[in-house]
């Protein structure tokens, strides 16, 4: 094996960079582990005998001193001093997800699912973990989603079902999937990737390294992959699935069914009794059930599975009916193509609350939609200035309100919209510059929101 007595630098110390060492020590000649973060919580890494170097000091280029390669965090950027400074001397930079991939056995690889796309990612490997499961396949959802793959590389006949960010395929070189998935691409990371058509190449690696035995799922309703893969060679065997139906399509969705054409096999799925509402949720559907009907599971042990599936937190969660005015969580919308989405769904006057920590998004396709959807527009977070002065030169027709606090903008909120309205969190932006994470974002709203319930029926989106 490659890396078995070799010299091996990990960059940053949160759960995978601790999840990298611990799998590591036994094999590794040398373990260093890096964190700018003088703080950080670095577990019990230091009992295994491994050098931690913290502060200012990770960032100096002799702690690359006699390493053979780089295992990097998928949050430290390629500018970090550490990795400019191996790239220059040749020495190799790899993610998580790589190192996991080269110590995966072959013959488990056969059984691997990826998913990838800048929404809809977690409600996938959830959704195929579940019908998996469901149909008695031992099946394991990791990766981006919380448990890092480097944690579940025992288990034989075991289906991994892998969520990948663009950060994580940025440093790979031959992760490979059996089944990969690509959802959807819009404006997401361009502080990190420096443009849309640079992280749609990113995304577009996870097929890079695939075979003709493998499969690339892709979303043809998807303007950027379409343009992306008319520019990309694809080595693996393309299902094509999207909304409507279309020539060259292999699954499509027929108003409560999916219907399906695809090795060589026919036939519809019903989703009518499917918890998971509106068209983004639909995408997701149809790519779970493309997976499924390649691991030739039967169209009606997908169905009851798909009937059973609980909707995630914090994704359009309907939280309840305040003053006749129906509440949702979508604090997971991260970027402005998922509120977009989220405000499909509403046909009556929306409240939307928005902003929060920038990340260089283009903004003008939102700002399009928000003058169709949105009635009251409740700005929060530090991106404020920046929506309010992009709004000076749009002619609108939704009113605008700042709010200092969350709490002030549920107020705000619930008092300008009308009874049969929404209120809607869908902030189109990352939450750190308020919050913990997004979770905790939607946690503090559905609080916020709960306190004033007087009536939490279960409520269909419209």
């Amino acid at each position: 094996m490659f890396l078995k007595g070799k010299n091996i630098l990990v960059l940053g110390l949160g759960k995978t960079g601790q999840a990298v060492i611990k799998k590591m020590k036994p094999m590794a000649e040398t373990l260093i582990a890096l964190d700018d973060n003088a703080h950080a919580d670095i577990g019990n890494i230091r009992e295994l005998g491994v050098r931690v170097v913290l502060g200012p000091d990770a960032r100096k280029k002799e702690a690359l001193d006699d390493a053979d390669i780089v295992i990097a965090s998928p949050g430290i950027p390629a500018s970090h001093p550490v990795i400019r400074y191996a790239l220059e001397i040749n020495v190799p930079v790899w993610s998580e997800l790589e190192l996991a991939w080269s110590l995966l056995p072959r013959a488990e690889r056969k059984r691997t699912i990826a998913v990838t796309g800048t929404n809809g990612k977690t409600t996938v490997v959830n959704l195929l973990g579940h019908i998996l499961k469901k149909n008695g396949r031992e099946a394991r959802v990791c990766g981006n989603v919380g448990d890092p793959l480097i944690n579940n590389l025992e288990g034989s006949e075991l289906y991994r079902v892998i969520e990948v960010s663009s950060f994580q395929l940025e440093r790979s070189n031959s992760f490979s999937p059996h089944i990969g998935i690509l959802l959807n691409i819009s404006s997401d990371h361009i502080d990190r990737h420096g443009s849309v058509e640079q992280y749609a190449k990113i995304k577009f690696k996870l097929f890079a390294y695939q075979n003709k035995s493998s499969f690339c799922l892709l979303n043809r309703n998807d303007a950027i992959i379409n343009r992306t893969l008319a520019e990309t060679g694809i080595p693996s065997q393309i299902i094509n699935y999207g909304l409507n139906r279309k020539r060259d399509l292999n699954l499509w969705y027929k108003p409560g069914q999916i219907k399906y054409s695809l090795l060589g096999k026919k036939g519809s799925i019903n989703i009518e009794k499917s918890m998971l509402k509106g068209k983004h949720n639909i995408s997701n559907i149809l790519a779970s059930v493309a997976a499924a009907k390649i691991l030739n599971l039967a169209d009606e042990e997908i169905e009851q599975a798909l009937n059973t599936f609980q909707p995630l937190e914090h994704r359009l969660e309907y939280i309840g009916q305040c003053r006749g005015i129906d509440c949702y969580n979508d604090s997971k919308a991260t970027n402005p193509h998922s509120t977009i989405a989220a405000l499909e769904n509403f046909n009556q006057p929306v409240t939307l609350v928005m902003g929060g920590k920038d990340k260089g998004m283009d903004l003008d396709d939102l700002l399009k939609v928000l003058n169709i959807k949105v009635s009251h527009l409740v700005l929060i977070g530090e991106s404020k200035t920046q929506i309010l002065k992009k709004l000076e030169s749009k002619d609108i027709n939704f009113k605008v309100y700042k709010s200092k606090t969350l709490k002030q903008a549920v107020d705000t909120g619930l008092a300008v919209t009308p009874k049969g309205g929404v209120f809607l969190l869908s902030p189109a932006f990352a939450s750190m510059d308020m919050f913990v994470d997004y979770k905790d974002r939607g946690n503090q709203f559905r609080a916020l929101v709960e306190e004033r319930i007087n009536d939490r029926r279960p409520k269909e989106h419209t």
